[in-house]
């Protein structure tokens, strides 16, 4: 197992420093506890084994953090009559209508599909695809000497 520090609060604050209006006032505000909730989830979620270096780890942890959190968030803001949306082709109203394609190996992957609920879990789906596919050989050989 690679031997990586998870980032803190402080650190998500400061590269998210744009992103999330931080402060006690749950109504308006992301909170610390919001942060530590997104944080322990992908640290679960994490496979540490796809990165090479502490930096490149950070960047994609606080990404997944910042899905996990904003995922958390949109759920509680709807209670427990709260649905999970699954991505869609098109949808509209009226004469206004939204249109995307999802690729279908994303769409096909419950993992994936979830990641690009947000924009930051897109960016750490981006981050880790290169990792999760790669160049297989085969060699001849055998088992026994």
């Amino acid at each position: 197992m690679s031997a990586f520090t998870n980032p803190s609060v402080s650190d998500f604050k400061v590269y998210f420093v744009r992103d999330f209006s931080y402060g006690a006032d749950a109504a308006i505000n992301v909170m610390d506890s919001d942060i530590t909730k997104g944080i322990d989830d992908a640290s679960v979620f994490i496979n540490t084994e796809l990165f090479g270096e502490q930096d490149i780890y950070d960047v994609a942890f606080l990404n997944l953090a910042a899905h996990f959190m904003v995922m958390s968030l949109q759920a509680s803001s709807q209670g427990v009559n709260g649905q999970f949306e699954w991505n869609h082709g098109s949808k509209g109203v009226g004469s206004i209508s939204e249109s995307f394609q999802v690729p279908q190996r994303i769409m096909e992957n419950p993992q994936y599909a979830w990641l690009v609920k947000t924009h930051y879990g897109l960016k750490f789906l981006m981050m880790i695809l290169p990792q999760l596919s790669g160049q297989i050989y085969t060699i001849a050989g055998s088992t026994r000497p």
